[in-house]
């Protein structure tokens, strides 16, 4: 029997988002939530690595790390715990904006992303994984790295691991224009969104379909190179010397 908890990595001025997704799992903001805490803010790797190697409770094998502007469907903390015992092996990026309702099998809601897609929103996988790919970000990005998406995706090449998702999907995005990196897309939301009562979906099946296929945007070895551009763009300037990634602050 596998068992999963849950973590949001949040910013401050996102609190009323973050209460309203702790009370639709009925668990406490001491325990659950890890909100960055530096004094002027910066890439939510961050928050998210913290969020990963928190302490884990007895029992637990799995860990879901949240993003703090979800919307999450009924019994949200039940259906991810028989995800992870339909399909403990896999990484899961619970939200994927690329997927289509045509991509999925009739009777089960697994999907293999093909191309390894990973998207920060909400990021489940064994515990076992957290410690070598964080060994091989610091490896291959450096502790600096900004980002809290990519490092899964370049792993999971490394090692042969497949990304999983769900049709429909148990999240949807809330905030796609108010990013706290800058990159706002309003088309960034679940496109196999039905609501929030998924309580007809077969999530007990162990089968799975692959999706079309959607290679990753950027290369680890492109993303090695074009690094110190990067981190000298104006919205990495901003995070250092203006405050940082806060809601408020990318808002104004």
């Amino acid at each position: 029997m596998y068992k999963c908890d849950i973590k949001i990595m949040a910013v401050k001025p996102r609190r009323k988002m973050v209460l309203s997704m702790l009370e639709k799992m009925g668990l406490t903001e001491e325990e659950t939530v890890i909100y960055d805490d530096r004094e002027h803010g910066g890439g939510t790797l961050y928050t998210c690595r913290k969020c990963w190697e928190a302490p884990v409770p007895e029992g637990v094998t799995h860990r879901l790390v949240l993003q703090d502007d979800l919307l999450l469907c009924d019994n949200f903390v039940e259906i991810i715990n028989r995800i992870v015992n339909a399909q403990p092996e896999f990484i899961f990026t619970l939200f994927c904006s690329r997927m289509r309702f045509e991509y999925a099998l009739p009777n089960s809601p697994y999907i293999i992303v093909k191309g390894r897609n990973a998207w920060g929103q909400g990021m489940m996988m064994p515990l076992k994984f957290v410690e070598p790919m964080f060994e091989f970000a610091d490896r291959e990005l450096g502790k600096d790295f900004p980002f809290d998406d990519g490092i899964y995706s370049w792993w999971a090449v490394q090692e042969g691991i497949q990304i999983m998702t769900t049709i429909p999907s148990t999240i949807q995005h809330l905030c796609p224009t108010e990013s706290t990196l800058g990159y706002n897309n309003k088309n960034k939301v679940s496109k196999v969104w039905i609501g929030e009562d998924l309580s007809d979906v077969n999530w007990d099946s162990q089968a799975f379909t692959f999706s079309p296929s959607m290679p990753m945007d950027v290369s680890l070895k492109k993303q090695q190179e074009r690094l110190p551009a990067l981190m000298s763009k104006p919205v990495y300037t901003v995070f250092r010397e203006n405050g940082g990634n806060t809601f408020e602050n990318q808002k104004n």
